[in-house]
């Protein structure tokens, strides 16, 4: 009996150990096949959608936030 647990706790051990280099190999492939990338643009967009009182409605969104804000903007005069 004392030489099964003995081996279950070898084998236990061993499992850890394994998991642990092919986990610490994935992180570090991982991380060189992303190490090059180019940053990603951004969506931020504005949009003049209509006109009110001679000023220009525009609405605003990013790629990160799925609202809209609406601003006017007004030309100097």
């Amino acid at each position: 009996m004392i030489m099964n647990d003995e081996k279950l706790i070898q084998f236990r051990n061993q499992a850890v150990v394994f998991l642990a280099i092919v986990s610490s190999t994935l992180f570090v492939v991982a991380t060189i096949v992303n190490w090059n990338r180019e940053p990603t643009k951004s969506q931020d967009e504005f949009k003049v959608i209509t006109q009110y009182q001679g000023c220009d409605v525009v609405r605003y969104t990013n790629s990160w936030d799925s609202r809209y804000h609406y601003f006017l903007h007004c030309k100097q005069q």
